[in-house]
């Protein structure tokens, strides 16, 4: 059994995807792996017959068994990389693959080529979260990265300002600055490893680097820098700082240097991959420590409601790395285990207890509750990183309402209780919630009347069929809040959502605060909206139009997941149309003068238990029809938007049309492959 790493060939050595694959290699060279070259070549639409041709020449030393690591990204595209997966399984080779891709969407459209591999070495933890919630499998094997080496033995000290893999330069002659040029690329630290890192620190040059990146505890652990929140603040730090102080800071980023210059972290990599493939329990032992400590894993809320039809519904906001959840009442008998690390609402038996039997009422004080508790799987078992305050039926916390939510009603017999426990489930006790029955067919009706019975702070209101626009426009009417959200049937929020955007509403001064959605498809949770905004503080309209709203239309135009001044909702109520979303959230946003965002991932927007989508939709009405309906939209939001915005809104229509089109052709392109 022989085993082989990639490596690309054909850039220059000062390539930073070369330097590395190069120094990977080097590594494993020395660990007693062999070398498979691959050459960087730009015939994206070279023929099968070619492409074919040229893996056969690649993998002609291969054998059966043969451990493959592939360092990912080749630079050639996915259809070589597919090629080149396949021709190994042709071959029975074992694959493990080391990803070194940095754009998060890009990693996405390469989820099912990475399902091919047995072993993933991934650069963080949090990387492995992002991938798992993405499309991963469930059974595959993570190694973490961790630190790049930098194996050169070269200083570089006022020329690595040219070095663009981040921007990078030295502070006061004295730390490296391994620093994001924008919002996308402070994002991708979270999850990637910087080289430029590296390369300070084998250098034995103390670094400043921002919170919140993967090293983050590696630094501070090991007294490497400054971990930070902004340049200005590390230089008042710099300004501030004895010579003894910074000399400490140089002493153990000269005793942390050697392991990167002799490649221990790439090797460490290289031999836990290695022994993932023989070992059942390897792979998930390798999460770095810091991960297990309970500061970073914890229990935010935790909430017990009764639903409808007896059972109890169990919420709860959770931080931190975890690989599910078990579920425990009082006793600690364990009542269930979701490997959903996204799961934050269970639905329960309920326990009668004995002073329940007599009166046939559950009694808040005598219900002896859940225990919700957050693990890992370790090599030595599973271990409980977390838990939860016991959960009890808690009396109704509503005193008088500050914001209200909206949840419209048609036909929702089957999910529509769960949105109603989701939203009762809301840690902000000032929480009115107005449901409206939209002249359902069902038993929707019955369901709403028994929460309207069971909680004061809900309210049902019943009325002849007015599709979603007019349920909206008469809850609205009904609303006391000072702000308004809402929540379509067959969605649900998260426990913190509305806690969570009142505060940042409140705390900026804002008209409207956003935050971001997940889609829930067969293949798990997908981010549906996300923006890359700094989080939590007041952006003019102008602004959030210009650098965001226009590059996220296509679902930034969703109603859901944004808290409104209710007085803005009030003069702006919502068209009859067929896409009244579209129609009229860019409305309200056009007159609103501040707006904020938190990247909560607060909303879930759930297409497994109902589809309702464009794709959908598109099904019973004409191409013609839908382009009807996507007009009329832009019409109304153009007609009656803030006049003084009317160059954004106009360029919001312009691409809401491209984006229209691309769907639409994109749909026509499916449809064919499928016919």
């Amino acid at each position: 059994m022989n085993i082989y790493i990639t490596r690309i060939n054909g850039l220059s050595f000062s390539d930073p995807v070369q330097y590395k694959q190069c120094m990977v290699a080097e590594a494993a060279y020395q660990l007693g792996c062999r070398e498979m070259g691959l050459y960087r070549y730009s015939w994206r639409d070279e023929p099968d017959v070619s492409l074919n041709s040229r893996m056969d020449g690649i993998i002609a030393g291969i054998n059966a068994g043969d451990i493959v690591i592939c360092q990912f990204p080749t630079g050639n595209g996915l259809r070589y990389e597919w090629s080149l997966i396949n021709h190994l399984k042709m071959y029975r080779s074992r694959i493990a693959i080391f990803v070194q891709e940095e754009n998060l969407s890009a990693l996405k459209s390469a989820v099912e080529l990475y399902n091919q591999a047995e072993v993933l070495i991934v650069p963080s933890p949090a990387m492995r979260r992002f991938l798992r919630e993405n499309g991963i499998r469930e059974n595959m094997k993570f190694i973490v990265q961790e630190m790049w080496d930098d194996t050169a033995r070269m200083q570089f000290l006022h020329n690595t300002g040219r070095d663009r893999e981040e921007a990078s330069l030295l502070l006061k002659e004295k730390f490296g600055a391994v620093w994001y040029q924008d919002e996308n690329e402070r994002r991708s630290m979270e999850y990637n490893v910087s080289f430029s890192l590296a390369r300070y620190l084998a250098s034995g040059i103390p670094v400043v680097v921002p919170a919140g990146i993967s090293n983050q505890a590696l630094i501070e652990n090991n007294h490497l820098g400054l971990v930070v929140n902004s340049l200005n603040e590390a230089e008042a730090l710099i300004d501030a700082m004895g010579e003894a102080e910074y000399q400490e800071y140089v002493r153990c980023t000269e005793q942390f240097t050697p392991a990167l210059r002799e490649g221990f972290y790439t090797k460490k990599c290289l031999m836990e991959a290695m022994q993932a493939f023989y070992r059942k329990d390897a792979g998930r032992m390798l999460i770095p420590a810091n991960e297990y400590t309970l500061p970073e894993c914890k229990f935010d809320y935790v909430v017990l409601n009764i639903s409808y039809g007896g059972k109890l519904a169990l919420s709860w906001s959770y931080k931190g790395e975890t690989d599910g959840f078990l579920i425990y009442d009082s006793l600690g008998n364990l009542k269930c285990r979701t490997k959903n690390v996204r799961q934050h609402y269970l639905l329960v038996e309920n326990s009668p207890t004995e002073k329940e039997d007599r009166r046939g009422a559950i009694d808040s004080e005598t219900e002896k509750g859940f225990v919700v508790k957050a693990y890992v799987e370790t090599g030595r078992g599973r271990l409980i990183v977390a838990e939860s305050e016991p959960a009890c039926l808690r009396g109704n916390q509503y005193t008088e309402p500050k914001v209200s939510l909206i949840i419209p009603a048609y036909n929702a017999e089957n999910f529509i209780a769960r949105s109603m426990d989701s939203a009762l489930a809301q840690s902000f006790p000032d929480l009115e919630i107005i449901a409206v029955n939209d002249g359902s067919l069902d038993r929707t009706s019955e369901i709403l009347d028994w929460y309207g019975a069971q909680y004061s702070n809900v309210t049902v209101i019943h009325q002849e069929n007015g599709y979603v626009s007019g349920a909206r426009n008469t809850a609205i009417k009904h609303t006391h809040g000072e702000y308004i959200c809402f929540l379509d049937s067959d969605d649900t929020v998260r426990p913190d959502m509305v806690t969570r955007l009142y505060d940042s509403i409140r705390k900026n001064n804002c008209d409207v605060a956003v935050g971001s959605a997940y889609q829930i498809t067969d293949k798990g949770y997908e981010i549906l909206l996300q923006y890359p905004m700094e989080e939590d503080i007041a952006v003019t309209t102008d602004e959030f139009f210009r650098d965001y709203y226009l590059k996220e239309c296509g679902f930034g135009t969703v109603v859901f997941c944004k808290l409104y001044r209710a007085s803005l909702v009030k003069a702006h109520l919502f068209p009859k149309l067929s896409y009244e979303d579209e129609a009229w959230t860019p409305v309200v946003l056009s007159y609103a003068d501040k707006i904020c965002y938190l990247n909560g991932l607060f909303y879930e927007y759930d297409r497994l238990i109902y589809d309702s989508s464009i794709v959908h939709k598109r099904k019973v009405k004409s191409k013609e029809e839908l382009d009807r309906d996507a007009c009329a939209a832009n019409r109304h939001f153009l007609m009656n938007g803030n006049p003084k915005r009317l160059e954004w809104l106009k360029a919001l229509a312009a691409k809401h049309g491209q984006d229209w089109k691309e769907l639409m052709r994109e749909s026509d392109l499916k449809e064919g492959t499928e016919g």
